[in-house]
């Protein structure tokens, strides 16, 4: 198995995965049993037959292996993306509480804390639950893709 193949496939399809994963309005297809991240670890082993044209195809558990790095590279990614979009869309709220209440420093720390607290609670769900669907999508791509040895 060629490791920079495996590596660029999983860094190429884990990107996608954590933006589509993790832009508003877009995300709502992950809903559908992580559809997106499915799809990531899918994508993943078609990069890496493309990449490494000569080698062999992939065994299942490489595939396995190929869709559960592409979910760790996703929910590490998608958590940054998922804490800019959060800080961007509680900063709007905060802006419209503050001007409801006096502008005092205990409420901004507390915002601030609960965003902090926020993202890495999501962070460690989706790293669960992406490595976990990017297996099953490593396993379907390479079932569907890989051929049995031709007897001798």
């Amino acid at each position: 198995m060629n490791t920079r193949a495996f590596l660029l496939s999983a860094l190429i399809a884990g990107a996608i995965v954590a933006v589509l994963g993790n832009v508003p309005v877009v995300n709502f297809i992950n809903c559908i049993l992580c559809a997106w991240v499915w799809g990531g670890g899918i994508l993943a082993v078609f990069l890496y037959q493309r990449f490494e044209k000569t080698a062999p195809l992939l065994s299942v558990g490489q595939g396995a292996g190929l869709g559960a790095a592409t979910g760790l590279v996703g929910a590490l990614i998608g958590g940054v993306v998922s804490a800019i979009f959060n800080a961007l869309f509680s900063a709007i709220n905060l802006a419209s509480y503050l001007n409801s209440v006096s502008q005092s420093s205990p409420e901004v720390a507390q915002f601030l804390s609960m965003l902090i607290s926020k993202s890495l609670v999501i962070l460690c769900i989706n790293l669960f639950l992406y490595t976990a669907f990017g297996v099953i999508g490593g396993l379907i791509a390479t079932a569907v893709i890989w051929k049995k040895p031709a007897a001798v």
